[in-house]
């Protein structure tokens, strides 16, 4: 009688979570449907830098595309600072956060050569940026020891993640618009990465909701399996591999700059799945930390910008330490 109750029982719960899947796929596809296009617009009017469908690198793209981030920045940067609002900020810190962000996502880290920057000329060196870049953390130090009820935690706070998302964005508008010479990034780039980042939030998703039983970390994220995430891992890695073999053999692009020699392509295939496994697990390394701000400051979502989706940080979440992590990569390999 028991065996046939949890049977019955097990059936129940099955045909609950395929109801509660149901009713939030509807909703999550359809802003899902305009987040993709959006997504589109604002990888085409990036890639066209690149292209010669305007032109030879048409200097209103970039710029564009840089503008279409600053505004991305400042909304990422207006969710952080939105999440200590408890704490009675003043709203001359705030203005100063933000001003800090975008000083500091226009200024170049070097002499770039890629991009519409109007400050590449000869006079710009290093040690400009690295002046600019102390001068705004002596200045939250000072802020820190003046203003009371701003703590320690609280400089961190605002350093690290202004720091963090600006070199996020850097990083998206190396990716997409670096060239050197034969060597270019581009929109291959970022097709990969994407498909990467959202195979593993669809999958790990998916795959939870059907047949999640093991929770992966409840303190943090309540709702993450482990069956999940070994869903969202292996589809990351599964579909990533066959969008670079269809770039490689049907259009001959290289979204990194991994090595073509002359000893065939077995070893750029071995080192793309060693780098999808470690991107795939990037991406779920960032959600988790993502949701563990977002519990230390007993939110669900980071805003309610994007209907059954939460904001633009729930969205950058694993897809930002992605691109900063293959931003860094990609600088390494080129100097």
């Amino acid at each position: 009688m028991e065996k046939i109750r949890s049977k019955n029982n097990t059936k129940t719960d099955k045909k609950a979570k395929l109801a509660n899947l149901k009713s939030s796929l509807g909703k999550r596809s359809v802003t899902g449907i305009f987040l993709a296009i959006g997504a589109f617009v604002w990888m085409f009017i990036g890639a066209v830098y690149l292209t010669d469908l305007f032109g030879n690198h048409p200097i209103w793209a970039a710029y564009t595309f840089m503008a279409l981030n600053t505004v991305l920045l400042m909304m990422g940067i207006y969710e952080i600072v939105n999440l200590r609002k408890s704490l009675g900020w003043n709203l001359w810190i705030k203005i100063l956060v933000f001003v800090m962000a975008f000083i500091l996502f226009w200024m170049p880290l070097g002499n770039e050569t890629f991009g519409p920057y109007v400050y590449n000329s000869h006079w710009f060196h290093f040690w400009v940026t690295l002046i600019v870049w102390i001068f705004f953390i002596l200045l939250f130090v000072v802020i820190r020891f003046s203003v009371k009820g701003f703590t320690n935690n609280d400089l961190a706070f605002v350093l690290f993640w202004t720091f963090y998302l600006v070199f996020v964005f850097k990083g998206i508008n190396f990716l997409m618009l670096y060239q050197d010479g034969f060597q270019q990034l581009g929109w291959p780039t970022f097709v990969y990465l994407w498909i990467i980042v959202l195979s593993n939030d669809i999958f790990a998703y998916l795959g939870g909701s059907l047949w999640g039983k093991h929770y992966m970390a409840p303190r943090i994220s309540p709702k993450k399996t482990w069956e999940g995430a070994i869903s969202g891992f292996a589809f990351g890695v599964v579909l990533s591999m066959t969008a670079i073999a269809l770039m490689l053999e049907l259009g001959n692009f290289n979204p990194l700059p991994i090595y073509e020699g002359t000893i065939g392509k077995a070893p750029i295939y071995l080192a793309y799945f060693g780098l999808s496994c470690f991107l795939s697990f990037l991406s779920q390394v960032g959600d988790l930390m993502f949701s563990l701000l977002k519990r230390n400051h007993n939110v669900k979502d980071f805003s309610n910008i994007f209907p059954g989706h939460g904001g633009l940080l729930d969205r950058l979440d694993g897809f930002s330490l992605v691109v900063l992590f293959t931003f860094i990569l990609t600088v390494l390999i080129f100097t």
